[in-house]
């Protein structure tokens, strides 16, 4: 006898662009070969965001470096990449969480050539949620860039768009359990989030079984069938939830489940079974 208990997540669908400062037409005026430099653009979110990638204007073929810095200057992630003249977009192994209000630093390091144009950066540039506010340099060796020249603008371009949080991907289980009654089976599944760096995940069920588990993966497991609501927040590092999205686990049993029972008189049948089975023991009466 078989029962098959199946999971059904339900998703939240999300829309949201994503915001950048620069269109492709957009380009240096002038082209230099005195590196090397580390250079970079200063910029804000007008609310809580995730860094995805950035594009970068390269003014000759080569090897390069992206950089973010935090707004104090602590280097968050380095990705080394290859460039080809014209813009390049470089996509991030995982997605950066950003603060609302903070300012930082998306910056390449090259070891010789680049390209500028002057006065860019005479007011800030707002794109959606993205505000560029300055370009700045760095000269010799890789490290936090602080000169300004001429409101410059070096063409390093950060892609950005509202913090999204996912709760995992449909799927579905199987479970056999024995036919003589034996101890009720149990389910093990992960529960598992897509979301930036830089966020504590926290997954709350509610209900009979509530409980609250921190992780971007939580071990749960399944003993009956029922409902299951979970809701997965974000939270920065001084608490604040950022972003939020629920989950509906419904665990269910086989429509076609064997019912069986033992009768009075010694025997053993299953509904909608005509098989009558003999117990070999005395039944009490």
């Amino acid at each position: 006898m078989k029962r098959i208990i199946t999971i059904l997540f339900l998703l939240p669908l999300f829309t949201r662009a994503q915001d950048s400062l620069w269109i492709t037409t957009d380009k240096p005026g002038s082209s230099f070969t005195d590196g090397p430099y580390e250079l970079g653009t200063v910029f804000s979110v007008s609310e809580e965001a995730t860094l995805l990638s950035t594009r970068y204007y390269a003014s000759a073929s080569g090897s390069y470096i992206l950089h973010l810095w935090s707004p104090d200057g602590t280097l968050l992630l380095s990705h080394p990449f290859t460039a080809v003249v014209g813009w390049n977009r470089v996509n991030l192994s995982s997605a950066q969480y950003l603060e609302a209000g903070k300012e930082y630093v998306v910056s390449i390091y090259t070891a010789r050539a680049y390209g500028s144009r002057n006065n860019v950066f005479a007011t800030s540039v707002t794109k959606g949620i993205l505000t560029g506010l300055s370009g700045r340099f760095k000269a010799g060796d890789v490290g936090y860039p602080t000169d300004i020249y001429r409101n410059s603008s070096y063409y390093i371009d950060p892609i950005v768009e509202p913090i999204k949080v996912f709760a995992g991907n449909d799927d579905t289980v199987t479970l056999s359990i024995d036919s003589c009654g034996l101890p009720a089976p149990s389910v093990p599944y992960t529960l598992k989030s897509i979301g930036p760096n830089g966020l504590t995940y926290e997954w709350i069920e509610e209900g009979d079984s509530s409980f609250i588990k921190s992780g971007k993966e939580v071990n749960v497991t399944y003993n009956y069938q029922g409902s299951h609501l979970y809701v997965l927040r974000a939270k920065d590092e001084a608490g604040k939830i950022v972003a939020t999205t629920s989950k509906i686990v419904t665990v269910l049993g086989n429509p076609n489940d064997v019912v069986g029972e033992v009768l009075r008189n010694g025997t053993f049948r299953t509904k909608g079974d005509a098989i009558l089975i003999t117990s070999p023991f005395p039944i009490e009466r």
